[in-house]
């Protein structure tokens, strides 16, 4: 797929964000929407030694891969997944992913499979909490 999101902070700059939180003494929680983001936050994770036993956050976890889900369930990652932001990706996922990323998105019962925690949220005010669609 053509489509990519656009990273907000590069490499450095997040490594660096990552280290001041847990040096301050804060658990870590990340926002991350798409399987680059994933990928760049878990490679920072991992780049500054982040401890499993710390319990950092992965928030979305929308779009992932199995090599993703893996390397989270390595390291103590926990996927706070977003259901309510399913009706409202419902209407372009399949226009905007390939079909081998439609294998990883939205796939809490794979994350479960793999073993990695699962907490979840409403991202509100961005998504309605409303179960009346």
């Amino acid at each position: 797929s053509d489509i990519k999101g656009i990273l907000v902070y590069n490499n450095e700059t997040l490594r660096s964000m990552i280290t001041r939180v847990d040096n301050s003494g804060y658990r870590l929680e990340v926002h991350a929407i798409g399987d680059a983001a994933a990928e760049q936050v878990i490679d920072a994770i991992e780049y500054c030694n982040i401890s499993p036993t710390k319990r950092p956050i992965l928030t979305h976890c929308q779009v992932l891969g199995g090599d993703l889900i893996e390397r989270m369930r390595e390291r103590g990652i926990i996927a706070n997944i977003q259901p309510s932001f399913v009706p409202t990706d419902m209407k372009w996922v399949q226009q905007r992913l390939t079909s081998q990323h439609q294998l990883y998105s939205y796939a809490w019962k794979t994350l479960l499979n793999y073993k990695v925690y699962i907490a979840g949220g409403s991202d509100a005010p961005i998504e309605s909490y409303s179960p009346f669609l």
